[in-house]
């Protein structure tokens, strides 16, 4: 006689997510405002469409005496329809991505880039599925896409992307003058302070010494603050005064030294401007003008200036200078990072 296994069944199913895990969408956040080539992370602005896949794996393995027994695992992954608000438009397209460390392209992701023009128009997925909260959002870039991977846990991680705005000098240079990002905050009538710009000076001298010198800024301005204090960080980054003169608002370059390169030149007015004597200050005694210096013993020969680099995937790194003569006559004396 005989004898015969018994077959059975055995069904493994991971849970299911039941909505959307969301990591960045905050309400009321500042559209940044981006100039040159910066790295901004997005902002979560809309979602919809919500879709577990489930995906079943069967395997049949044979029993003792015979017999065999099925098995059957599904596991889910995630897809939704998202919308990422990245800046204030218009611009010129985005480069890499990051998701975590990942690096990837819009393309690799399936994203659909909207540059912020005034006319643009809502994804064709929320015009189709979704008409009622179909929205343009004209002036600001954004990117979407209709069914957004999410992996296996249904979240959205984090993003950064690389921005390129209309503001970079060049496709090679993808930075920005200062001086172009000093028009926009005083005459932008959008974003700046929207004075009319008969009341800036001409920013021709300090572009040229920027330009010259090699000192150009990617500025990424995601949160409210004063506008003076913008241009007065972005004049001592370009080594110059801000002064009002004639009724207008200028920047003269503290240096007197030519400069030449990228395509400019610098030629420092050094003609003085007032000849001034003893009679021309009203004292009482002694000297009209009296110069405090601190010690040459006290000053700082050693700077740190920390900065994003680009060719590390916008890392922080910090570059430095010093002055080893007067390290060797008065020891180190290291500044604070800036």
């Amino acid at each position: 006689m005989g004898g015969g296994g018994k077959s059975s069944n055995n069904s493994t199913s991971a849970p299911s997510v039941a909505s959307l895990r969301v990591q960045t969408t905050v309400l009321g956040r500042c559209v940044p405002w981006l100039f040159g080539t910066p790295r901004v992370a997005p902002n979560l602005i809309q979602h919809d469409d919500f879709t577990p896949i489930a995906h079943t794996e069967r395997s049949s393995a044979g029993g003792k005496g015979g017999g065999g027994g099925d098995t059957s695992t599904t596991s889910y992954t995630y897809t939704a329809a998202i919308v990422m608000a990245l800046c204030r438009g218009p611009i010129l397209g985005v480069g890499r991505i990051w998701i975590g460390k990942t690096q990837k392209s819009a393309q690799q992701l399936n994203l659909d880039v909207y540059g912020g023009s005034n006319v643009q128009t809502p994804h064709p997925h929320w015009l189709t599925k979704h008409s009622s909260s179909a929205l343009a959002y004209r002036n600001m870039a954004y990117a979407a896409a209709a069914a957004y991977d999410l992996g296996d846990n249904g979240e959205v991680p984090n993003h950064n992307f690389e921005v390129f705005t209309p503001t970079r000098i060049s496709s090679t240079q993808p930075d920005a003058n200062p001086a172009v990002i000093i028009r926009e905050l005083i005459s932008n009538r959008v974003d700046g302070l929207g004075i009319d710009i008969a009341k800036i000076g001409n920013l021709q001298l300090f572009s040229d010494f920027c330009m010259a010198n090699g000192i150009w800024i990617s500025p990424c301005y995601d949160e409210q603050t004063a506008a003076h204090e913008l241009i007065t960080r972005i004049a001592e980054i370009g080594h110059s005064a801000v002064v009002v003169s004639e009724g207008k608002l200028k920047l003269v370059p503290y240096s007197d030294t030519y400069a030449s390169g990228n395509g400019a030149t610098f030629v420092p007015n050094n003609a003085p401007v007032y000849d001034l004597n003893e009679d021309d200050f009203l004292h009482n005694s002694g000297q009209p003008i009296k110069i405090t210096r601190s010690s040459q013993a006290d000053a700082n020969n050693h700077f740190q200036i920390t900065y994003y680099d680009r060719a590390n995937e916008y890392n922080e790194a910090t570059a430095e200078a010093q002055d080893q003569a007067h390290i060797e006559k008065f020891g180190l004396r290291t500044s604070d990072p800036e």
